[in-house]
């Protein structure tokens, strides 16, 4: 589960950019994320608000289950939310050193994880699509896609660290990423010794 087992896929910013030293840290997450996790706090404690009047009506208990059932549901999306708004995660790129990644998702301690280069396989740009609708007078549905990173290792373990809006953006972080690591070295492959059989 991300944030808890696994580093976070969200929107980063980048901190340090020093590619001739080859380092890069991005810093997450970015505004619209926080953002969005504010937003829901503020939905969630509007509706929980709204609901506990309900309570106080002198109505049987098993009416009152529903109202209950409905601020339990607020209360938890305004943990939820403000939990969003302040978690902090960042993934540091070095070369030689391959990449950290650091998430600290609060009341939990601090999490670090380290990738090094001799166990990356390769980076890959997925798409994901979210539909939403709505239940106006005209049902309508939207969809969005969005780009994440995704670090593939050697042991075949996917680890999508960042979203984007767009595939160029996504492209365009993972060749920063390239430049940072440098070349991957290559293994040898076992072959004819030299001096030894031909014609």
């Amino acid at each position: 589960m991300q944030w808890l087992s696994s580093p976070p896929c969200t929107r980063m910013k980048v901190k340090v950019s020093e590619r001739e030293r080859g380092v890069l840290e991005l810093e997450g997450p970015a505004l619209p994320a926080r953002l969005v996790g504010g937003a829901a706090a503020v939905f969630g404690a509007g509706f929980t608000a709204r609901t506990l009047p309900f309570l106080r009506l002198p109505i049987p208990f098993p009416f009152k289950l529903i109202p209950l059932t409905m601020a339990a549901v607020g209360s938890g999306l305004t943990l939820a939310g403000a939990i969003a708004a302040s978690a902090a995660c960042s993934v540091h790129i070095e070369r030689k050193k391959g990449l950290t990644f650091r998430w600290h998702l609060r009341p939990f301690a601090p999490r670090e994880r380290q990738v090094s280069p001799a166990d990356m396989a390769d980076f890959e740009v997925t798409r994901h699509e979210y539909t939403s609708s709505s239940n106006d007078s005209f049902p309508t549905s939207r969809s969005r896609a969005v780009y994440r990173l995704v670090l593939v290792t050697k042991a075949g373990e996917a680890l999508p660290f960042e979203e984007f809006a767009t595939r160029a953006q996504a492209m365009l972080r993972k060749e920063a990423i390239a430049e940072v690591l440098g070349p991957v070295p290559r293994k040898r492959t076992a072959g004819r010794k030299r001096g030894m059989g031909g014609s």
